[in-house]
């Protein structure tokens, strides 16, 4: 078995691990850079893959620097399930179609900017309309469920709480396993946040501003949250 790590290597964001055994490829998490513009811009690239030949995703949790760039992935070719736990499933309605209007209404804002200046127009990175599409591919997986992904893979999705506060949402959050059957060794993969700094910041939400014109005429910034 192979990991490459397609995201959060040289940052704590944009997690997106690319997992190979034998002829098999599936995703443990894709999610998108946050930041600044330099790791916001990360985001428009091509992935170090082909989307179309990924089997299937595994989603550790709803957090929106590791599932944001689902709709995307889908966008450029994936038609393969997304795993996750039913709560991750409950929070990716709301997180993803969130995200892809702030994404749409950035796009607006930037466009405006543009027709004025004379540049060209540009393109959200996904809609609400790609988000809603995303998941139709969703698959809720239960605790302790054992789910064989192809010949030599298997899933297995258990229990962790992350934070002692059972009052914190983040102590919903799960590890999700793959385990990789090669000869008659098993390799587990996992994903976590990486620092102790990453796991206290992951508690406050993290903020997406965009901008709204008012009825005056005016432009100010409304806060609207993008990930818990």
């Amino acid at each position: 078995m192979k990991v490459k790590f397609c995201g959060a290597a040289q940052s704590v964001t944009g997690s997106c691990h690319l997992i190979t055994c034998g002829e098999h490829q599936i995703l443990f998490d894709c999610g998108q850079f946050q930041g600044g513009k330099q790791q916001e811009r990360q985001n428009y690239e091509d992935f170090p893959f082909d989307p179309a030949e990924i089997e299937c995703v595994v989603l550790s949790h709803a957090h929106i620097d590791h599932c944001g760039r689902l709709p995307l992935l889908v966008k450029r070719g994936f038609k393969g399930k997304i795993y996750c736990t039913d709560a991750t499933a409950d929070l990716l309605d709301v997180m993803l179609k969130d995200s892809g209007y702030i994404h749409e209404k950035e796009a607006e804002w930037q466009n405006r900017k543009n027709e004025r200046a004379g540049r060209p127009l540009v393109e959200p990175l996904y809609t609400f309309n790609d988000a809603a599409a995303t998941l139709a591919y969703v698959v809720p997986v239960r605790y302790d469920q054992l789910i064989d992904l192809n010949d030599d893979m298997k899933l297995y999705s258990t229990r962790r709480a992350t934070y002692s506060d059972p009052r914190s949402l983040s102590c919903s959050r799960r590890r999700m396993e793959s385990r990789a059957r090669s000869s008659s060794r098993e390799t587990s993969a996992s994903s976590e946040d990486r620092s102790s700094e990453t796991r206290r910041s992951s508690r406050r939400p993290i903020t997406s501003s965009w901008r709204r014109r008012t009825a005056t005429g005016s432009i100010r910034k409304k806060e609207t949250i993008s990930t818990l």
